[in-house]
């Protein structure tokens, strides 16, 4: 078991699902999300992360890098957001993704980190005009910025925890 080693945790979910199946029906709802979940996939695999497992209609990846998973993240809202033109009911995905340290066990990780990424998902809102990245530094103060590009914000404090909630 590998104690602290730093990595991305990038939760993602597919949004209604319960609703989907209730209006395709399950083959072709198990059908639609798995065809989105391939597609996620290779964006995962694209930028160097892997799949930890599936829960149901969601995933959980990991990186080395916060930088490839913000990479991976908005390739991955762009896979759903084409996938769901011309589906009825919509198909959207909430992503968000942490990063510090964990616990390895074989192909999983575990801790705080993993536990924020859960929580964030949870409370991610995918009905924003805005498509948003949460992601969370692992220290930090009210003055930590994170930039990748042109995307830039301030940290925040968020589940006792200095975050950069939203990077638009």
């Amino acid at each position: 078991m590998a104690q602290d080693p730093r990595r991305a945790v990038l939760f993602a979910d597919v949004c209604d699902s319960t609703a989907i199946y209730e209006s395709l029906g399950d083959t072709k709802a198990l059908a639609l999300i798995n065809r989105l979940l391939g597609h996620l996939d290779k964006k995962i695999a694209e930028y160097g992360g892997a799949v930890v497992k599936r829960l149901g209609d969601g995933m959980v990846c990991q990186f080395s890098a916060p930088d490839a998973a913000l990479r991976a993240a908005c390739e991955m809202q762009t896979v759903a957001f084409n996938l769901a033109l011309g589906n009825t009911p919509k198909l959207a995905i909430k992503v968000v993704f942490t990063y510090g340290p964990v616990i390895m066990e074989d192909a999983d990780v575990f801790g705080d980190t993993v536990n924020v990424a859960a929580r964030l998902v949870a409370v991610a809102n995918p009905e924003s005009e805005e498509r948003k990245i949460n992601c969370r530094r692992p220290t930090g103060d009210a003055d930590t910025k994170f930039c990748i590009g042109e995307r830039c914000n301030f940290a925040r404090k968020f589940f006792g925890h200095f975050a950069v909630v939203d990077i638009i």
